[in-house]
């Protein structure tokens, strides 16, 4: 009886392990069946690093001007690479026309969130905006009040938003993905575009987590609908920021800087950084299948509009040929004034050019 009871044991345990077995290779084939069928449509869904660069290479990008080898492999793939991440969900919901897209418009908005210095505001305005009402609107007159309220619901209403200045893995804002973290906030798909490599906080000796340290600043789209691919259009450099940032001031850009500060209590900082301007621009796959462009663009301050123009010209003539239809937004730096660093000469030429002066 024991030996009977035994056996029956061994072969029901036996029977359970086939089961596991099978199905665990059932399991395997349904994975590689739907993998095969979603391949075109989740091709886009991006899973690699958002950065190329470590941390050694960050010290050795902020002693050399122009990098060599490897390193300037590394350095221009970061550059020109943008970073895409679609949520599955998002995606899956618009295959085939499923979600109904009935809106006769989308809603794009566009915003230069200074580093994300204020990312818990950011993200309280897109998940509670009556708590940011309330807590922000002693800040302006009371007849602004019903504007403020349009505006927040307005903006918390945007199918796809475009950032300008947006820092991942910077001291300055706590090491923080922004992008990432506002993306959340709203549960959104996100693209990103490495503007600048910061090198500042290395080169000048800046305690930082180099676990942490990614040094990354740039432009951003976020959106409501899948992300289907972007890419990267680099803008004339109008203004050295890595020798800029590296160089010795003159005695008259000490005095701007000194003024500046005392007199306006604005602060002009070094910024030591690799890379320089550019344009993110993304194709979006809304649910009737139908691709919309946007473009997230950021043109130099430091500079005459003269060179403001010319990087204009040159992103124009790079979009001149799409065409879906097409959204550009960014911080464009209109201004009549150049707030490059400063010397005697230049401020002679500037004045000499100054038909007011």
């Amino acid at each position: 009886k024991c030996k009977h009871n035994f056996k029956y044991k061994y072969t029901m345990n036996q029977i359970t392990k086939t089961k596991k077995i099978l199905l665990f290779f059932v399991l395997i084939l349904l994975i590689g069946a739907s993998l095969f069928y979603f391949s075109d449509k989740l091709s886009y869904i991006c899973l690699k690093p958002i950065s190329c660069l470590t941390c050694e290479d960050l010290a050795k990008l902020s002693k050399q001007t122009t990098p060599t080898g490897e390193l300037a492999f590394k350095l221009d793939k970061q550059l020109k690479t943008p970073y895409i991440f679609n949520r599955t969900k998002n995606i899956l919901s618009t295959l085939k026309g499923k979600t109904p897209f009935t809106k006769p418009y989308i809603r794009v908005a566009h915003w230069n969130i200074e580093r994300g210095k204020n990312i818990d505001a950011v993200k309280t305005i897109f998940s509670d905006q009556s708590s940011y009402y309330y807590n922000y609107k002693k800040n302006v007159d009371a007849e602004s009040h019903n504007d403020l309220r349009k505006e927040l619901s307005d903006l918390a209403l945007s199918d796809v938003i475009s950032l300008n200045e947006v820092d991942i893995g910077l001291p300055r804002t706590k090491y923080k993905n922004v992008v990432s973290e506002i993306a959340d906030a709203l549960n959104y798909n996100y693209a990103f575009a490495t503007e600048f490599v910061e090198l500042g906080p290395i080169a000048y000796m800046v305690m930082i987590d180099t676990g942490c340290y990614l040094g990354l600043h740039g432009n951003a789209i976020l959106s409501k609908y899948p992300i289907k691919d972007a890419r990267v259009i680099r803008l004339p450099k109008c203004y050295d920021w890595f020798n800029g940032g590296n160089s010795r001031k003159s005695p008259l850009e000490y005095v701007r800087r000194y003024g500046a500060d005392k007199v306006f209590h604005q602060k002009i900082l070094d910024e030591l950084r690799s890379g320089g301007r550019c344009a993110l621009v993304a194709n979006i796959q809304l649910p009737n299948n139908e691709i919309v462009t946007v473009v997230s663009t950021h043109l130099e301050d430091r500079c005459y509009p003269q060179e403001r123009f010319k990087q204009v010209q040159y992103l124009f003539n790079n979009l001149k040929n799409i065409r879906t239809p097409l959204v550009i937004a960014g911080d464009l730096n209109t201004s009549t004034t150049d707030s490059a660093p400063t010397s005697f000469k230049k401020e002679i030429v500037k004045r000499l050019k100054d038909p007011h002066f």
